[in-house]
């Protein structure tokens, strides 16, 4: 749904700024600055998003959204670690969903760190629930597995890529149709990459197995037991667990609120 700021436009943000100014009703000033931090966003003008973001901040407190548009807009002006300290000790704490992955991931790579680039990049894959939401981070990871030499490797990210589009009919670049012009594939299913990605994370290191000693009646929660530690864990899709079901899990940061103390979580992604 198009956010209303970008409908109006710029010739409406000043008188908008002006009523944002008058008005006495803290849940509509909250709407409305978060709008026009939204339609900086958008617009790309980042010293803007910076500015209204800290009057936010200021006004409202810490709301995980305007968070996570402060730390992208300080990566946009080149403000690297202040914006990774932000995303890896703030927001990832909070939320665990693939988009925050894939924020991280794009940072780094910004940063030219491609190793952990490619680490973020793979959670967020993983994470990712359907096919047509990564079609940036299939070419992303392409052009990382391509400058490692992994030339049929970074070809199939391509394929899927152009495969996605084209079944949305979105248009394919020409970058990537030069890629993999000559190249004649059959059809790749989501299930299929979302095991390369996950042996990947395995041959890392960063994938690891587990034993659940203790599930909570959600089925979704519990503790598990892996390298003689305990960790809590949540799935990120509906698995038939029980006690003693080996889980591939990979740890995340995390907070416990009821000990005050920073932890790490356990996502479990299949068994």
């Amino acid at each position: 749904k198009e956010n209303k700021i970008t409908q109006c436009g710029f010739l409406f943000l000043d008188k908008l700024l002006e009523y944002y100014n008058s008005m006495k009703h803290l849940e509509g000033k909250e709407k409305i600055l978060k709008s026009v931090v939204f339609y900086f966003k958008k617009k790309k003008e980042w010293k803007k998003v910076e500015k209204f973001c800290l009057n936010y901040k200021k006004e409202f407190g810490n709301d995980f959204f305007v968070e996570r548009d402060y730390a992208i807009c300080l990566a946009n002006q080149g403000e690297i670690v202040q914006s990774l300290q932000i995303f890896e000790d703030k927001i990832l704490r909070q939320k665990k969903d693939w988009y925050i992955f894939s924020d991280i991931a794009s940072i780094y790579i910004q940063k030219g760190d491609l190793e952990k680039g490619e680490e973020y990049l793979l959670k967020a894959l993983i994470l990712m629930p359907k096919p047509q939401l990564g079609v940036q981070l299939y070419e992303k990871y392409g052009k990382i597995l391509e400058k490692k030499g992994l030339k049929e490797e970074s070809l199939k990210h391509y394929l899927f890529l152009k495969q996605i589009r084209e079944q949305n009919n979105w248009q394919v670049s020409d970058e990537i149709l030069n890629k993999v012009k000559g190249i004649e594939s059959e059809r790749i299913s989501f299930n299929e990459m979302k095991e390369i990605w996950l042996e990947t994370l395995k041959e890392k290191g960063i994938a690891k197995q587990g034993e659940v000693y203790k599930l909570f009646p959600n089925g979704k929660t519990g503790f598990l037991n892996a390298e003689g530690k305990s960790y809590f864990f949540q799935t990120v899709k509906k698995l038939n667990l029980h006690q003693g079901s080996t889980v591939i899990f990979f740890l995340s940061p995390s907070y416990d609120k009821k000990k005050n103390r920073e932890t790490e979580i356990a996502l479990v992604l299949g068994k």
